[in-house]
């Protein structure tokens, strides 16, 4: 068996065991309204999370609005989880 993939699945049962169904699906959400507005959802994150200014996610597809609705510590540590996951 693939020792990425069978990874991979462990992390997302991890996931939803830390963070939580509904986290998981808002993030998705956001992540989807911020590239399909033709943005890099990586980048528009980590502006936000690195200013705390809100302005630096789209307003496009009720994108800001949902990432005012995380939790922003629990959206920090989600993305350094993913990013560390990718090495």
């Amino acid at each position: 068996m693939n020792e990425h993939i069978l990874k991979r699945d462990t992390l997302r049962i991890t996931e939803k065991e830390k963070y939580g169904a509904e986290f998981l699906e808002k993030v998705e959400t956001l992540v989807k309204a911020i590239a399909d507005a033709g943005y890099n959802p990586y980048n528009q994150l980590y502006g936000y999370l690195t200013s705390g200014n809100v302005k630096y996610i789209t307003r496009s597809g009720n994108a800001r609005k949902l990432v005012q609705e995380l939790n922003f510590s629990l959206l920090w540590d989600y993305t350094q989880t993913i990013l560390g996951s990718n090495k």
